[in-house]
């Protein structure tokens, strides 16, 4: 059998035996993202700063950075916090605007340059608080994430509305937010989705300023594109709650290239 160069080749009765099909190179996706580092949780009543990791934590060029962000305007009157500059806003969903307890959760999301700060997050009324998390491996070029359908209720315990991934070995994040007035590093336990690899907690804050109101993420992989399914958790204090997933890619990686092995006789043209 001749090799797989793209030549033409000759049968013995002269006739040519041209290959149709050009080498084959496939896009395979490289392993789950992992989670690298959490900056410190900040609070504030007008801003507050989502701090970034530094030393052997600190993010590396092409790392993905997400903040979480809870906050209001008033006891009644959703945040809507300013999105800082060179970031994108991801998700932002309000619960109980109007009412008493109301809690708005706001997330954005860049890629890492080089040498990140600390970021300010402003442009609330009552209280703001937000953290910073970084996570290694994912994909480098092109938007990093899918972003789910939110969810949230008055009272009760959370549930991230079931999202489906672009691709194999996505890096899910499963992200809810309350507004108990606390300050308290166990809001949010007993994540559970039985279809992500390693769910674990990765952040849990919350803060008594102004009305109050707390963060909370857990982290796992999906190996096979497709739905994520409902990932539930518990909410320790029953309060007013958003819930959303969001989906962290993979790098793509090339393949060897696959030769074809179709061959057709066929005659040469002029």
């Amino acid at each position: 059998m001749p090799s797989n160069k793209g030549l033409d080749y000759f049968t013995p009765a002269g006739e040519p035996l041209k290959q149709l099909d050009p080498p084959i190179t496939e896009q395979a996706v490289g392993p789950v993202p992992i989670f690298r580092s959490a900056g410190a949780y900040g609070t504030g009543t007008t801003q507050c700063t989502a701090a970034v990791p530094t030393g052997g934590a600190a993010p590396q060029a092409n790392d993905t950075l997400v903040i979480l962000a809870e906050s209001t305007d008033s006891t009644t009157a959703a945040g809507t916090p300013n999105t800082p500059g060179g970031w994108s806003k991801l998700f932002e969903r309000t619960r109980g605007d109007g009412l008493t307890g109301v809690t708005t959760l706001t997330i954005f999301g860049k890629r890492a340059g080089a040498g990140e700060t600390d970021v300010t997050i402003d442009g609330v009324l009552n209280h703001i608080s937000a953290r910073m998390f970084v996570v290694s491996g994912g994909i480098e070029t092109g938007d990093a994430w899918t972003v789910g359908s939110g969810n949230g209720a008055d009272t009760g315990n959370g549930t991230c509305p079931s999202l489906t991934t672009p691709t194999d070995n996505c890096l899910v994040l499963a992200i809810g937010c309350s507004t108990r007035d606390n300050i308290n590093s166990a809001n949010f336990t007993l994540w559970t989705n039985a279809n992500l690899s390693s769910l674990t907690e990765r952040g849990d804050n919350g803060t008594n300023v102004g009305a109050g109101g707390g963060i909370g993420v857990a982290m796992g992989g999906l190996a096979l594109a497709g739905p994520t399914g409902n990932t539930t958790f518990q909410i320790n204090v029953s309060d007013r709650w958003n819930a959303v997933h969001i989906a962290l890619r993979p790098p793509e990686v090339a393949q060897a290239p696959r030769s074809s092995s179709m061959f057709r006789m066929r005659r040469a043209t002029a």
